[in-house]
């Protein structure tokens, strides 16, 4: 089984962590989507990361990845049997995917990818209105959800939704900000708890290592930064 992908963005890390969790054995393809684009349009319309190779079978997307990933694998289960359950965990990793997304990609474009990839000026006006913009109701909304399920974002327990949350949050947290304790505190902890699990951690290692080459080397950019841009919309 082969993941492709950037450590650096949260919906490979989704991916990463699930095949952790499960302890299935497989091989990182770390390639940058703006320099090896053929290799992601070979298994995806979209060019996007992460795909999924498993044998002949390729899969591109996040979501189907994880839904995949949990039937072949079913111990420990990440997606809950139970219909009500099972489609609140699906909806939390929906909203992670949609809502966190301008928080985390937001604000790591403002500070890095601008900067490091087309020579954009920091843009730390930008950042400030993500931040107040963004941010406070997300994390209100999840502060309510555990402050209602406990220790994790949805019954019956640890599941994709946490997974899915957890990643987008390690990006922000990769952007330089961190979630105000005396503000979310139980979001602060469960974030805490989430990173402390063994999965997590490998995925947070492997993300420090590839960020310090991204940052230190030009090994995984560009060489047209306005070709960049294209491909990035901006």
């Amino acid at each position: 089984m082969e993941l492709i992908g950037m450590p650096l963005s949260p919906f490979v890390k989704k991916c990463e962590v699930i095949l952790h969790e499960k302890n299935i054995t497989f091989h990182y393809r770390q390639i940058s989507p703006l320099i090896d684009q053929d290799q992601y349009f070979e298994h995806s319309p979209t060019g996007k990361m992460p795909i999924l190779l498993d044998g002949d079978f390729a899969l591109p997307d996040s979501s189907a990845i994880a839904v995949y990933l949990d039937g072949i694998a079913p111990e420990p289960a990440l997606i809950p049997a139970d219909p009500a359950q099972r489609a609140w965990v699906i909806w939390l990793e929906e909203y992670s995917d949609s809502v966190l997304l301008p928080l985390s990609s937001g604000l790591f474009f403002a500070r890095f990818i601008g900067p490091r990839l087309m020579g954009l000026p920091v843009d730390e006006d930008g950042a400030a209105a993500i931040l107040d913009n963004v941010m406070p109701p997300a994390f209100d909304y999840l502060e309510k959800q555990l402050s209602a399920a406990g220790a994790y974002l949805a019954p019956p327990g640890y599941s994709l939704a946490d997974i899915a949350v957890a990643a987008q949050i390690c990006m922000m947290r990769l952007a330089g900000e961190s979630i105000d304790a005396a503000r979310w505190p139980l979001l602060a902890a469960w974030f805490e708890r989430v990173c402390a699990r063994p999965a997590f951690q490998k995925c947070l290692t492997e993300e420090a290592r590839f960020f310090d080459i991204w940052q230190n080397t030009d090994q995984f950019l560009p060489v047209d930064g306005s070709a960049a841009a294209r491909q990035l919309g901006r």
